[in-house]
């Protein structure tokens, strides 16, 4: 077996939070978890959230190289696309 090149970083570990510490944390960061069902919804709701989201509020992209920017609308919709540049300047 060959053995990845080290990257000289070291992650962090820490044991899974369980039950009400998970619970309480999610609780603390404003998600609603008092229940399994409520957690569900949570996780649901997180996953949904950038396809509600039409743009994302900030996109950078490297000069002279072609980009791809995702961008969130109805099958079918019409998408006018305008860009604001760095140094002042409009395209679209």
């Amino acid at each position: 077996m060959v053995s990845p090149p080290s990257t000289g970083t070291t992650t962090a570990t820490s044991p899974p939070l369980e039950g009400a510490t998970l619970k309480a944390v999610l609780t603390a960061l404003g998600v609603s978890a008092r229940t399994d069902e409520e957690i569900e919804r949570s996780l649901r709701e997180v996953e949904d959230a950038p396809w509600r989201q039409t743009l994302a509020p900030t996109v950078v992209t490297r000069g002279g190289v072609e980009s791809t920017v995702p961008v969130y609308v109805p099958d079918g919709a019409k998408v006018r696309v305008r860009v604001e540049l760095e140094d002042g300047g409009v395209r679209g």
